[in-house]
């Protein structure tokens, strides 16, 4: 067993004490309105990743939807089920017309970036459909189908050159986007290949693979802009979780914490990149984290980012997600949600109040869930169901499959449906993003750990100390 490297911890320290210099960025207001035909109710959406803002449609379609933003980005909309992406700066402001039976072709747009919005509404049906006739080809016409595809988008990219309102950085990624798609392809065929075909994934096939390998070596890290794309964000990923794994090599996680991944990460992005593309990686990192399995094993990552951090606006959203489990803190009282048993009872989580309760959140669809019951099913062997409640919920989308499954397999331990699915009230309550989640409470349904560890993990050690 490797202890951490003396230099390593001197490095860790070194950072946490630093300070950042002043910072400049301002977030500022982005208006996007318009009319939608076809509709007279809803709401439109923007995301980057999360949901930025929404706003009502009015009866006559027109909506007004203004957000904020630190820096140009492509942003994604959604409305009536439809979704739609629009390249924007800071301050700029657009007016959008389209008909919801027919986006694509009735799509229109004035005002800031609007040659851009039409661009990308021509782009978007070149760009998605037409990938599968690349990925299953064969060996022998896998390039001739690849240039296929992205002749189009050249093409495109050609015409928009001309044009003389085009905002330049928007025509450089562009540019850039073709040659990281074409990398991607690449990198992702021969998987897709092997997999179509049994062959083994170590087996060699008549393919450049290591050419493609030297390609996303030799590709470009050192520019931020390219950071729109997560095609380019998934290849810094790949470079810092490399790094990462070779300065982890050797070295047990339980000599330097729970966190101990995450502080590498940290610390493999901060010798790779130059500061904008080190932080903007690291904070979307540690949100992604946060937001899956809240911030009890991740403060002191979050404190040696925040220390070389030179963005304001990523440790202003990182304290925000961060702010969001305080309602899910130890010892916080669980609201008294309402479910249905697999007899059609109706029945709250009071009725399991005096023990304590180990929840499960899952469904019929997840794999990782199932792989857990053989788990669930050892454990409420061990314990009985005198000092626990073993409490099974579903968030399937219909009570018919999770029925069939809890009625065949036996399943044992109590067997409760959540309305609603995602949007039940103990999803969004537990901010719940991916399952299989697990809960412990305490007697007085009090939160002993929201993030609870599962019945094939070390969950037995908790449970022991509250029984």
């Amino acid at each position: 067993m490797r202890k951490l490297p003396a230099l390593l911890i001197i490095t860790v320290c070194m950072a946490l004490v630093s300070c950042s210099g002043p910072d400049t960025t301002r977030v500022n207001q982005i208006i996007v309105a318009g009319k939608i035909d076809g509709l007279d109710q809803g709401t439109i959406s923007v995301r980057r990743d999360d949901v930025l803002a929404s706003a009502e449609i009015h009866p006559d379609g027109s909506f007004h939807l203004p957000f904020s933003y630190y820096a140009n980005y492509y942003f994604q909309f959604r409305v009536a089920g439809r979704g739609f992406w629009l390249y924007l700066d800071p301050g700029d402001s657009i007016y959008i017309t389209a008909h919801i039976d027919d986006f694509g072709n009735t799509f229109s747009a004035s005002g800031d970036k609007s040659v851009e919005a039409e661009y990308m509404a021509r782009k978007e049906p070149l760009d998605f459909g037409p990938e599968m006739q690349v990925m299953t080809a064969g060996l022998d016409e896998y390039f001739e189908k690849k240039n296929e595809f992205l002749a189009p988008l050249i093409e495109l990219v050609n015409e928009l050159e001309k044009k003389n309102d085009v905002d330049p950085d928007f025509l450089k990624l562009e540019k850039a986007y073709i040659e990281l798609r074409s990398l991607q392809l690449d990198l992702s065929f021969p998987m897709s290949y092997r997999m179509r075909n049994n062959i083994d994934r170590d087996a060699p096939i008549d393919f450049p693979e290591e050419e493609t390998n030297q390609r996303l070596e030799n590709l470009d890290y050192s520019d931020p802009l390219l950071l729109r794309f997560g095609t380019f964000r998934n290849f810094v990923n790949r470079r810092v979780h490399e790094l990462r794994q070779h300065m982890m090599h050797g070295i047990d996680p339980v000599d330097i914490g729970p966190d101990s991944s995450m502080i590498y990460t940290v610390l493999a992005a901060d010798s790779l990149f130059k500061p904008e593309i080190r932080d903007f990686m690291i904070y979307e990192m540690l949100r992604a984290n946060i937001g899956f399995a809240g911030p009890a094993n991740a403060q002191r990552s979050v404190d040696l980012f925040i220390s070389m951090n030179k963005n304001p606006y990523y440790a202003e959203k990182l304290n925000e997600a961060i702010a969001q489990w305080d309602m899910l803190s130890p010892g916080s009282l669980v609201p008294d949600f309402t479910f249905t048993d697999i007899d059609g009872n109706s029945l709250r989580l009071s009725d399991l109040s005096g023990r304590l309760i180990y929840i499960d959140i899952w469904a019929t669809w997840c794999g990782p869930c199932i792989a857990e019951h053989p788990h669930w099913s050892r454990l409420i062997e061990k314990y009985g169901e005198n000092d626990i409640a073993f409490l099974a919920i579903s968030i399937d989308e219909s009570p018919a499959p999770w029925e069939k499954m809890v009625r065949e397999k036996e399943m044992k331990g109590y067997n409760w449906y959540a309305e609603n699915a995602w949007q039940s009230e103990i999803v969004t309550h537990f901010l719940i993003r991916g399952i299989p989640r697990f809960i412990l409470l305490d007697r007085e349904r009090r939160i002993i750990d929201a993030t609870a560890d599962r019945p094939s993990g070390n969950i037995s050690e908790l449970l022991d100390q509250h029984i």
